[in-house]
């Protein structure tokens, strides 16, 4: 009987996933996602989860497959191995609770294995051009997620996380985050303009469409910041090439030119781009990660 894994991307608004073959390729027709919001309460955060989950358990019985495992990517800081939260930043009334047991309650003894967020974003994204083995992948969303890959691997700490993490980075008396991420938007927005307006989405659209120019001005800014911060670490890895993600990425005709004109100083750097597929490069890359880690994952009763 076919096998496959359950790729979920554990985002702060949407909760999504597929389930994917032994090549990590998602299967046809089973992408699904489920509304959640990361500042709710702990009851409503695990209504979302198992929600999402019992889909998909009936997406697999329904195609006569075999759910045999969970690749959840989702950020940090996060016990990967325990599959506990640590963030303080959203999710807090996830803080210190035990994952597992919901996932248990849905799927029985089906293995279950977290892994970092941007680690699954790069490994998905890297997959367009795999004759690349030095890239860079950042996520610009909620936060500022990152991570690199050497010689085709990702990068990680021994606890799982992302060998570099520049989201804390000091810039400018602030941090990296302050001044690239969803909230930094508006913050900067409304600094500089007389209309108040509280979404990146909205500002983005704006600066896309071309009537606005302080929306216009507030992106090619992350265009710019993004390259400064990045452009020291990118040419110290050797990285050749760059992969843009999250929900902020959408609006790369923006923000992409300043970016590339800043970090034309790399010199080994000969593509930046916005990843393909942005909903399915997270699920795709927790499939792949797995397949690579585990290799005999699929064959497991």
């Amino acid at each position: 009987m076919t096998r496959c894994i359950l790729a979920l991307d554990i985002g702060g608004t949407f909760l999504k996933s597929c389930l994917c073959d032994r090549e990590g390729l998602p299967l046809p027709g089973t992408f699904d996602r489920e509304r959640v919001d990361s500042n709710g309460d702990l009851a409503a955060i695990k209504s979302s989860y198992q929600s999402l989950l019992k889909r998909m358990l009936e997406k697999a019985e329904s195609l006569d497959i075999v759910l045999s495992a969970v690749a959840a990517d989702i950020p940090g800081p996060f016990d990967f191995s325990a599959g506990i939260s640590r963030m303080e930043h959203k999710y807090t009334s996830l803080f210190g609770v035990p994952l597992f047991p919901w996932f248990r309650e849905v799927l029985g003894e089906v293995p279950v294995r977290f892994l970092h967020d941007s680690s699954a974003f790069l490994s998905g994204a890297s997959a367009a051009h795999p004759e690349i083995r030095n890239c860079a992948g950042v996520m610009i969303g909620t936060g500022l997620g990152f991570a690199v890959m050497k010689d085709g691997s990702v990068l990680e700490t021994e606890a799982g996380g992302p060998a570099y993490s520049i989201y804390k980075m000091p810039f400018r008396d602030k941090t990296a985050e302050d001044f690239i991420s969803a909230r930094a938007i508006p913050t900067r927005y409304n600094e500089l303009s007389s209309r108040k307006i509280d979404s990146a989405k909205t500002i983005g659209d704006l600066a896309e469409s071309g009537t606005d120019p302080i929306a216009y001005q507030v992106y090619y800014e992350i265009g710019e910041n993004l390259s400064e911060i990045l452009a020291p670490i990118l040419t110290e890895l050797g990285t050749e090439a760059l992969y843009l993600g999250g929900q902020i990425s959408k609006s790369f005709s923006v923000f992409g030119p300043a970016l590339k004109e800043g970090l034309k100083r790399v010199s080994t750097l000969h593509l930046i781009e916005e990843a393909k597929d942005l909903d399915l490069a997270h699920l795709k890359g927790g499939a792949r990660w797995l397949l690579t880690t585990e290799p005999n994952i699929l064959a497991k009763e």
